[in-house]
């Protein structure tokens, strides 16, 4: 009898979190920070979820501009969450992106390394480095940490190539940028939005290159298809649809072009 007491009253209380981190979570999606925070102040000490909660607690504090508040209720989640790897990353990487806003680049850059961050989380911290790394003026380094975050396999890979085509157009290097932005359009492991946003920047780029010019030739040979999505970017920009929708339908009916630009090029003609 004892131990079916007990087990009720887990069972309660489990419910009872449950309930309060989905309320902390739809508050802080429908950006109701100050509520957020309310909430986590009464969320039962050492309860499921607590973490997560406080996570949301921190970034409540952050988009408010309390960074100073930020930092310290990260500062407790660090030091609570110290047997799990993946929450102290998780925590460790908000502090990077707070100590970034402060404009604390090389504080920021000190919080983590590649060798204390677990797999999953290497792509968000490999860009995240890279941003860094530019904001102090080391750009060099900066492409560099990007590179490392392309070789992820999930979508922070995608988002690593965009921010290197960023880097170099930020550079005034528009070849390379250019480059970069329509790797993003084949690759696997990216976002539609990604994908989206480089087709554009490519767009926006096109014009300024050299075309005819043997070194800009000789790049963009590699990128035929990818080419052609960029001039259907440029066609619809201009509102002439139907000659863009001409060239969508070829990639999308063909069925050699890697996926990621047939599901770009579907998403264009809608």
């Amino acid at each position: 009898m004892k131990n079916l007491i007990i087990s009720m009253a887990l069972c309660s209380i489990f419910s009872i979190t449950a309930s309060e981190l989905t309320t902390i979570t739809s508050a802080f999606k429908q950006k109701k920070y100050p509520e957020v925070l309310s909430l986590f102040e009464n969320f039962p000490e050492n309860a499921t979820g607590r973490h997560e909660a406080g996570l949301y607690a921190a970034m409540a504090l952050f988009r408010q501009n309390k960074n100073h508040e930020s930092l310290e209720l990260i500062e407790q989640l660090i030091k609570n969450s110290t047997e799990d790897r993946a929450w102290q990353c998780r925590f460790k990487l908000l502090k990077m992106t707070v100590l970034a806003e402060m404009n604390q680049p090389q504080k920021s850059l000190e919080v983590l390394t590649p060798e204390n961050v677990p797999p999953a989380f290497l792509g968000e911290f490999y860009c995240m480095q890279g941003k860094l790394l530019n904001q102090s003026g080391k750009w060099r380094q900066g492409i560099e940490a990007f590179y490392y975050g392309t070789r992820v396999m999930n979508d922070f890979a995608g988002r690593a190539q965009l921010l290197t085509a960023d880097t170099y157009k930020a550079n005034q290097l528009p070849l390379p940028a250019i480059e970069s932005y329509l790797k993003v359009l084949s690759m696997r492991h990216s976002s539609m939005n990604d994908r989206r946003t480089a087709v554009q920047a490519a767009a926006g780029l096109l014009d300024n290159l050299d075309l005819g010019n043997e070194e800009v030739d000789d790049v963009l040979k590699n990128y035929p298809y990818e080419l052609k999505l960029t001039n259907a970017e440029k066609l619809l920009l201009k509102g002439r649809k139907l000659q863009a929708d001409l060239i969508l339908n070829e990639i999308i009916s063909e069925q050699r072009i890697p996926l990621p630009m047939r599901e770009l090029a579907t998403a264009m003609k809608n």
